[in-house]
């Protein structure tokens, strides 16, 4: 348990927690023992809690409670879900009348909350991938993605992978690798070259027929269809026995090579030539880079002449000291800026490129969108570096109406759209369309910069989910209405409960109140149009990083 809600806990049992205490501090203790045994096995440790808790309740409201709880009644309890309910209640007398007392029908209205992601064990981490073109659409792995045990196919290109242990591996296509641990891999075809600092020695790349360890060294492994697997190394030594003598290997030391022939090692000249290096793979992805910003900022102009392009962000082109960003749109030129309220101005996912960075509790993009529309797509550039709340904001509104929108990253990283139908009642999730839920993001995805794409057709009622140019899920909106933006923020969710249409608000706990956005944005775009899946997948590639 942190030491923070220890000391929460010590505050409540030293009476620090009393009527005049904040209503957020309140929910917040109420969450705690709700959630966490531990905190309750504390709470009942620590203290002659029957005395604490009769003085808490007279101080709230002595009308309504006369007798003194006792041991018997109070201990056994505290260790179930009712007693954390029972204590809840006890908090609560004294509140005042404005504050909507939370039910377990007020939650539903964004989806159940999930289980805390789960993350898969990282092998490496991909730094560049320069002229690439994956053999599997669906096996795209986006520079910086953080690698697991597994296989890597490219059919043209150079890939430069870091593995956890300090090996560094250049891989020229057409090549298949596959990621057996954080010192380990095997090529099974392509050309690649290894570089081995001493906290990596040691680093196996196998192929067919023949194992390569190394002894503190930079050699290369050519594998292909025509001949044997062939190893230069460059620099130190490299052990190499084949399948037939495991048990005699064989050293190679530096400006030598080898081939496997049949059951044999055969001298060859060494080339290092032949194989990829970084300083002719840093002049590569120098041009690339170049020919890709040119690329993207086509697909920017493209987009700002869109007819339905609502509000286009770039975040390109504006002072460091600016606090507002341009929209971009030629058809709503001069109109729906956006202003940056905390956030502050970043490195966005190109050299060169500006984007936000959203840390604190107060950071957001504030910007209004007026009308009704029948058609949306949402789209953003975004990295995630952790989600902290039950909800983590996208884009929410801080005036509710018919047809408001909740897009969110739900704690378990899942992407969700839901819609208010009818303001009357809005802490009924009968008055609410969806969620409709994709799989969006999970554990190694923190700290990376991914493509997120939302759209909804009112006149079907679909909405689908995209990652990366990828379909993660898709659902139907049970009530054909209009989407109506209105003030929006993202990354945060200004609707503070004190005007008329926002009082429902309040009913909320206090971890689901909390909604800010943690990592950064550099692009941001709404259009009156579904976009296609073709669109999407396209953006995403001149895109991508």
């Amino acid at each position: 348990m942190k030491q923070e809600d220890k000391k929460r806990l010590l505050d409540y049992l030293d009476g620090k927690l009393n009527a005049d205490a904040p209503v957020a501090e309140i929910d917040a203790l109420n969450e705690l023992l709700r959630h966490s045994p531990q905190a309750r096995d504390f709470l009942r440790t620590h203290a002659n809690i029957d005395t604490q808790l009769r003085e808490i309740a007279i101080s709230r409201s002595p009308e309504k409670i006369t007798t003194r709880p006792t041991h018997s009644w109070f201990f056994p309890a505290i260790t179930s879900l009712a007693a954390c309910v029972s204590l809840w209640l006890v908090l609560q007398l004294g509140k005042k009348d404005d504050t909507i007392s939370p039910t377990l029908s007020q939650q539903a209205i964004d989806g159940p909350i999930s289980t805390l992601m789960e993350t898969a064990t990282p092998v490496a981490v991909l730094k560049s991938a320069t002229d690439v073109q994956w053999s599997d659409p669906l096996e795209i792995h986006p520079t910086g993605s953080t690698l697991t045990a597994g296989w890597i196919r490219i059919a043209q290109g150079t890939l430069q992978i870091e593995f956890l242990s300090g090996a560094r591996l250049l891989v020229n296509g057409p090549a298949e690798l596959r990621l057996d641990s954080d010192n380990s891999a095997y090529l099974a075809t392509g050309k690649a070259s290894a570089y081995v600092p001493e906290p990596a020695h040691g680093f196996v790349l196998d192929s067919p027929g023949l194992n390569v360890k190394d002894l503190g060294t930079s050699f290369g492994l050519e594998v292909s269809a025509d001949k044997g697997p062939e190893v230069h190394c460059f620099d130190g030594s490299v052990e190499l026995s084949t399948n037939q003598n495991q048990s005699k290997p064989l050293l190679l030391p530096a400006s030598k090579a080898l081939q496997l022939n049949g059951n044999t090692l055969q001298e060859v000249p060494v080339r290092p030539a032949d194989f990829p290096n970084g300083k002719e793979l840093s002049k590569r992805a120098s041009i690339d880079l170049k020919r890709r910003l040119q690329d993207w900022k086509n697909v920017n102009d493209s987009l700002a002449r869109d007819p339905n392009t609502l509000v286009l962000y770039t975040f390109d082109n504006a002072d460091e000291w600016s606090r507002s960003v341009r929209n971009e749109s030629v058809a709503t030129s001069g109109k729906f800026d956006a202003s940056i309220v905390g956030a502050g101005w970043t490195g966005g996912r190109w050299k060169g490129k500006s984007g936000l960075e959203f840390r604190s509790r107060g950071d957001r993009l504030r910007f209004t969108i007026p009308g009704e529309h029948q058609h949306i797509s949402m789209s953003a550039w975004i990295r995630v570096d952790s989600l902290p709340n039950d909800y983590n904001s996208l884009m929410l509104p801080t005036h509710y109406q018919t047809g408001s929108l909740h897009w969110n990253i739900e704690r378990g990283g899942e992407m969700r759209l839901t819609q208010l139908c009818d303001t009357t009642d809005p802490v009924n999730p009968d008055n609410w369309n969806g969620p409709v839920s994709g799989k969006g993001f999970n554990g190694l995805d923190f700290g990376r910069w991914l493509y997120i794409v939302t759209t909804y057709n009112c006149a079907t009622g679909e909405v689908i989910h995209y990652r990366d140019g990828i379909n993660v899920g898709n659902g139907t909106f049970a009530k054909s209405i209009p989407i109506a933006f209105g003030e929006m923020e993202f990354g945060n969710w200004g609707a503070d409960g004190k005007s008329q249409d926002n009082q429902w608000i309040l009913g909320q706990y206090t971890n689901q109140r909390v909604r800010n956005f943690v990592g950064r944005l550099d692009h941001l775009a709404i259009f009156s149009r579904v976009l296609s899946a073709e669109e999407i997948s396209l953006t995403y590639q001149i895109g991508s990083p």
